[in-house]
């Protein structure tokens, strides 16, 4: 994962080296930047800023490519709104909405 801006990451991946199973890359986009990390901030990024990620995997078994579209909301230091979609462009597709929660001290 690689900062680029104080409003963009660029991310990559594989995973698995032996018989290599996948390999990925994103781009994550920070409507504010991101509050420094401490007891009152949210992991997922500024408070009441919304998170754009856009994420691609390709799985060398299946030869497939799969596309995960991500949209964040801290709502506060504790709780995340979350929608998710992910799709091999074709006959898979995948909606999912989450509540995240944090503890503190995890």
């Amino acid at each position: 994962s690689l900062p680029v801006s104080s409003h963009f990451t660029v991310r990559t991946g594989v995973r698995r080296f032996g018989n290599l199973q996948e390999v990925s890359g994103g781009i994550t986009y920070y409507m504010k930047q991101a509050d420094p990390v401490g007891e009152w901030s949210n992991a997922d990024g500024a408070l009441k800023s919304i998170v754009l990620a856009a994420n691609a995997a390709y799985d060398t078994n299946a030869s497939k490519l799969f596309a995960d579209l991500n949209l964040r909301f801290p709502v506060s230091r504790s709780y995340t709104l979350e929608a998710d979609f992910l799709t091999d462009i074709g006959s898979y597709n995948r909606f999912g909405l989450a509540l995240k929660g944090y503890l503190k001290g995890f």
